[in-house]
């Protein structure tokens, strides 16, 4: 051999498949030398398996060496081959992938390797190959449409899907949520945001108790007749209705007190203010003293005739909610309202948010209450005329 000959560096680009792919699902033998050879072996092995990584990985062995060859001096040479192990894995197919790198290193002795692989085994391959010839570049190919991702984003986005249309979920993971956004939105408005973490304890606190105890489904397995409207069905309503009333009573008492003791005989409004401008600032000061007490009093009617409905199992007790929501919020209206009658000049932004803010809330809670009532319309199915 002479001077020049031997100064030739031969590299062999080599794609191992040691689990045996090519003989077992496309029945080639290997080793496979050669670029034509191995370009109808990877043709036929992904013939056979699209989804084959092995596949992938000679075809990258195959440009590799085409590129290398354009690019090569006269004192470089290039082979592509692959060498495969056995289907049953360790000792013996580490013992076979050696036997077939010896055939082809008769065929073609290399002075060093570059290992293409699709980076499923490198650590196993790497030490046997390096042992035998130096492995100058590792070339590793990963497959960008990966059938577990394809298989984790489709399974996500069904989770996702069911999550939003299925009620059984939607209401758990979307509803609470969604109840606690809207008190959390109201308590900052009313500058009671310290009271957050405690409605939001309340909240999860009741969804974990009634799925806990399985309430939902006791509520629907009570009675589906109807009850009679007898005096243990009117005892809750009796009661709500005397202590609303009474509410009622004191918080007119307590707001016509005030004015009376410490309004008139004040200075807070000048003597000889004209009727007409005494009376909607007297308005205003009875409301910011009694609005609360008469509008809990209302609300207490509203509640006792809502029960009174569900135990008669009649779909009035959904405009009952709706009306006791409703009710509680008009609070902040009359409160806004009470200060521009006692202020005119002040700016009605306070009054027109608050109005605002109520639509907002009465039609987030006939939407909630209309998906609620088709989940438990079957207990209020058969509903009789109430005298």
């Amino acid at each position: 051999m002479s001077a020049e000959e031997r100064r030739v560096r031969r590299t062999l680009i080599l794609c191992v498949d040691r689990d045996n792919d090519l003989g077992v699902k496309a029945g080639i033998k290997t080793p496979i030398v050669g670029k034509d050879a191995n370009l109808e072996a990877a043709t036929t092995l992904a013939m056979s398996d699209p989804e084959e990584a092995d596949a992938n990985a000679m075809f990258e062995a195959v440009r590799l060496y085409e590129r290398l060859r354009e690019s090569a001096s006269p004192y470089e040479d290039y082979e592509v081959a692959t060498i495969a192990g056995s289907e049953v894995g360790g000792i013996e197919a580490d013992r076979k992938v050696a036997e077939e790198l010896a055939k082809v290193q008769e065929l073609f002795p290399a002075d060093g390797v570059i290992l293409v692989t699709d980076g499923y085994s490198d650590e196993d391959i790497y030490p046997l190959i390096h042992s035998r010839i130096p492995v100058t570049s590792v070339r590793r190919i990963v497959v960008k449409h990966s059938r577990s991702i394809e298989e984790t984003a489709a399974l996500f986005s069904r989770y996702a899907k069911m999550l939003v249309e299925d009620p059984r979920y939607s209401k758990l993971f979307l509803g609470i949520p969604g109840v606690f956004m809207l008190v959390l939105a109201v308590l900052w408005y009313l500058n009671l945001l310290l009271y957050g973490w405690i409605t939001f304890l309340v909240l999860f606190g009741a969804a974990l108790v009634i799925k806990g105890f399985k309430l939902e489904r006791l509520f629907r397995r009570l009675p589906r007749r109807r009850l009679p409207v007898a005096h243990p069905t009117r005892s809750m309503s009796n009661f709500l209705y005397l202590a609303g009333g009474l509410t009622v009573i004191v918080g007119v008492y307590q707001g016509a007190s005030y004015i009376y003791s410490y309004v008139l005989p004040s200075t807070i409004i000048p003597a000889g203010t004209p009727w007409a401008l005494l009376l909607p600032k007297l308005t205003g000061l009875f409301l910011l003293r009694s609005s609360i007490l008469i509008v809990a009093g209302v609300c207490l009617l509203i509640l006792g005739k809502t029960i009174h409905w569900l135990l008669l199992r009649s779909q009035h007790f959904w405009y009952g909610i709706v009306s006791l929501i409703a009710c509680a919020w008009f609070q902040k209206v009359l409160q806004e309202a009470a200060l521009l009658f006692i202020n005119p000049s002040l700016p009605y932004t306070g009054l027109m948010i608050s109005i605002t803010l109520g639509i907002s809330l009465i039609s987030a809670s006939i939407i909630l209450l209309n998906s609620v009532r088709q989940r438990y319309r079957r207990f209020f199915e058969g509903e009789a005329v109430e005298s």
